[in-house]
């Protein structure tokens, strides 16, 4: 995953969300049962703040506009930052297929990013959504997002 805004912009991300496998381990974690990059849904990733490799210290500096990209083995899936957060730890609504709508089916691509909130604290979430803005082959070379390090305006590409 390659965040251009962070002071780290870039992190492995893996599969799940547990605590002692995965996030406190790998990096980001993927929650499971949400969708996968790229596709129509809510891709949605989890991540410590200041603890186990801080991939996500920067989480509240991330602006309208910024990108977000998460690399595969066959492509750059790019989104742009809309929207953050503060939300308590039952609202688990953020990652639902259509963020804050349960139960309403997805229309759109989406990725959401969580961490705990605020620093050196678990009480709140700190959340971050963003829309798919375009996608890349990997045999075409780096987004535009990567090699400018700038928002996500691209090549308009669809999934």
């Amino acid at each position: 995953m390659h965040v251009p805004a962070f002071d780290r912009p870039q992190f492995p991300l893996a599969e799940g969300v547990s605590l002692e496998e995965v996030l406190n381990v790998k990096g980001a974690g993927h929650y499971p049962e949400t969708a996968l990059p790229g596709e129509v849904g809510n891709f949605s990733v989890a991540g410590h703040r200041n603890t186990y490799g801080r991939v996500f210290e920067d989480i509240a500096r991330l602006e309208s506009g910024e990108a977000i990209v998460v690399e595969t083995g066959e492509a750059f899936y790019v989104y742009e930052v809309t929207e953050s957060l503060i939300v308590q730890p039952q609202e688990i609504e953020v990652i639902a297929p259509t963020p804050g709508q349960p139960g309403v089916e997805p229309t759109e691509q989406m990725l959401t990013l969580t961490a705990c909130h605020p620093m050196f604290s678990a009480r709140e979430r700190y959340i971050v959504h963003a829309e798919f803005a375009y996608w890349t082959d990997r045999a075409d070379g780096i987004p535009e997002a990567l090699a400018t390090g700038a928002g996500a305006s691209g090549d308009g590409k669809g999934s």
